[in-house]
């Protein structure tokens, strides 16, 4: 409000048209929630509900235990069995790659428990498997240590990042040709940092791939948080494919379906 209204924007689009940023295919990977964790997200979201419905009265609540409440929800998103099941599909068929950031935490603060780094160290193991070279990219780490394992990261000494939000921010890494998006962000701030990660511009590099997994309920669920949650993972996919090389297949895949 101190300065007034916005006088000019410069968005993804602008940069990708001027050559600022490369352009960048993109792939939506739909995951699919099994019985279990739909009814833990369904529970969160029913006491989720109560105490915005107790705030929105003008009522005091515990902000703490709101925030703890929505960050577990998050991180059902983040670790869908399928998703792993998914990941391991692609990586076999795709082969060993350089260069490649795999996101794993959906954000927000950490050290909140014990399993903090499961889904990270899921992700490991699977790339592990399939010979890959990689190291965790946390913020737990010292800074000296991630300046060093980022310089191995782009002499290609390892293959991937596997990280949480610390790559969200504040962190250039130009030679990322790819990027795995396991857990689904709704922060519209955070999937734009996070796209705009794997799209600055290095030698050789002519494009970048984006794959995103998308979290869907199961189809007989249809209760509101459902609903809510698939509106917003099809925003995202909107936003994400609108700038898309391959945006034409996209479209053409949804009218078919």
């Amino acid at each position: 409000s101190y300065y007034g209204e916005i006088i000019s924007e410069y968005g993804l689009k602008e940069a990708i048209q001027d050559k600022v940023l490369c352009p960048y295919d993109y792939f939506p990977i739909p995951c699919k929630m099994n019985d279990e964790e739909a009814d833990k997200y369904e529970d969160l979201s029913v006491k989720i509900a109560k105490l915005e419905a107790i705030k929105e009265s003008g009522n005091t609540i515990n902000e703490d235990a709101l925030m703890h409440l929505y960050l577990k929800r998050s991180r059902i998103l983040g670790s869908l069995a399928s998703k792993l099941i998914k990941l391991e599909s692609i990586i076999v068929e795709k082969g060993r790659q350089t260069h490649t950031l795999f996101y794993c935490g959906e954000g927000g603060i950490e050290g909140l428990d014990d399993n903090d780094e499961k889904n990270i160290d899921d992700v490991t193991k699977i790339l592990h498997k399939c010979g890959w070279r990689t190291s965790k990219f946390t913020s737990e780490q010292s800074l000296s240590m991630r300046k060093k394992i980022m310089v191995t990261f782009k002499n290609g000494e390892i293959d991937a990042l596997v990280s949480k939000r610390v790559l969200d921010e504040g962190i250039d890494v130009p030679a990322c040709s790819q990027a795995y998006i396991m857990a689904s962000t709704r922060n519209e701030r955070q999937y734009i940092q996070r796209r705009g990660r794997v799209l600055r511009h290095s030698p050789n590099k002519q494009k970048a791939v984006i794959y995103d997994f998308v979290s869907i309920p199961p189809s007989h669920r249809t209760q509101a948080c459902f609903l809510s949650l698939i509106q917003q993972e099809q925003h995202r996919i909107k936003e994400f494919s609108s700038l898309s090389l391959n945006k034409l297949k996209l479209d053409i895949d949804n009218e078919t379906r």
